[in-house]
């Protein structure tokens, strides 16, 4: 057997997965295939091979790259698991396309090139997932983006980014450092840290906006189903625990339930992890200062703003207070809004007194 006839054989067969000796067997009887290879399938057929690159001959390539009889494609490994994977090309395309078992098309993206732009196509949606301009603009998730160029640069503890204008000039630059046991993001245009996070875990900052809530609250256990907007009072047999207050001018009373209404929980306070400890507890965000939703009744009256609200007969519920020797310390705080009719919410300034 000559050493072009072994290496294809060899090359075939770990194709097919036919041992070397019958293809070269077949080969060398097969007298009018003395350049070729016949083809298993099909007996009479004779494949064209050459142990040199040629278009339309049979070429072993290496054992890096595997097609399966269905058609996937493997690169280091015998066993491709997933779908087909198509690449075309164009002048200024490239596509790369996931197919099924069908053949059918399942995922597909373009890198183009042209009009100076280089853009990154989900065209299964056919939106444009990244665009670089030809100014060095950056979009992401827009085709036409419309902002300054952002830079982005590292050292070892030092990350910067930089909001440039089209010529290149810096407009803004912010920087993230982490070192002296601080993480720090400055200002650099100002020169000013605006967030610094001690290793002890001490945040320092000018200011702080939170637009979610406007309350502080402190979490607590509770046997009792204290949904959001329940008066709680202190549990007096449990340390650390509430209950639905259930008694007009309770002078146990301790807060609201953060979070109903649309205000979420503001600030939410907490020396140590609270947990609960029984199967029957939970554990809620009690809010003792600030805005908040409270449930309310027309028990005493109605509520009008900057009524005074306490506990009432009704669990969980307040309504307005209307004696004030009885409301020294079992108030919760003033109404800012209305209720002229059933059960519900009301908004509240809450300020125990």
């Amino acid at each position: 057997m000559s050493t072009t006839t072994l290496q294809l054989a060899i090359f075939v067969g770990v194709l097919f997965g036919v041992s070397p000796n019958s293809y070269a067997q077949k080969t060398s009887v097969s007298q009018g295939c003395a350049a070729s290879i016949l083809d298993q399938a099909s007996p009479a057929t004779c494949i064209k091979a050459s142990t040199q690159p040629a278009l339309g001959f049979l070429y072993p390539l290496n054992n890096n790259l595997f097609i399966t009889s269905g058609g996937h494609i493997g690169i280091n490994t015998l066993n491709p698991k997933y779908n087909r994977l198509r690449i075309r090309a164009t002048a200024n395309h490239i596509g790369l396309e996931d197919t099924n078992e069908s053949g059918a098309t399942e995922g597909e993206w373009t890198l183009n090139a042209d009009s100076g732009q280089l853009r990154f196509t989900d065209e299964s949606v056919g939106a444009v997932r990244l665009m670089i301009t030809s100014t060095g603009t950056v979009g992401i998730n827009t085709a036409t983006p419309k902002y300054n160029q952002l830079r982005i640069r590292a050292q070892a503890n030092h990350i910067g980014l930089e909001d440039t204008d089209v010529n290149g000039a810096t407009a803004r630059e912010w920087s993230i450092n982490a070192d002296s046991n601080e993480l720090r993001i400055t200002n650099e245009t100002q020169g000013k840290d605006r967030l610094v996070i001690a290793d002890d875990g001490i945040v320092t900052v000018r200011g702080l906006r939170i637009t979610g809530g406007a309350d502080v609250a402190e979490p607590f256990r509770t046997k009792d189903a204290a949904k959001p907007g329940s008066i709680v009072c202190v549990d007096p047999s449990e340390s650390g625990s509430v209950l639905l207050s259930r008694t007009p001018y309770d002078g146990r009373v301790i807060g609201v339930v953060s979070g109903a209404g649309s205000l979420s929980v503001g600030v939410q306070l907490c020396g140590k992890p609270v947990s609960a400890e029984t199967a029957q507890e939970s554990v809620v965000p009690v809010a003792a200062s600030g805005r908040a939703y409270v449930l309310a009744s027309l028990e005493g009256g109605v509520i009008e703003p900057g009524d005074l609200l306490t506990t009432s007969s009704t669990a969980g519920t307040a309504m307005k207070a209307t004696d004030r020797a009885l409301s020294f310390g079992s108030t919760i705080g003033k109404a800012l809004s209305r209720r002229d009719s059933d059960t519900g919410l009301v908004l509240a300034w809450v300020n125990l007194q």
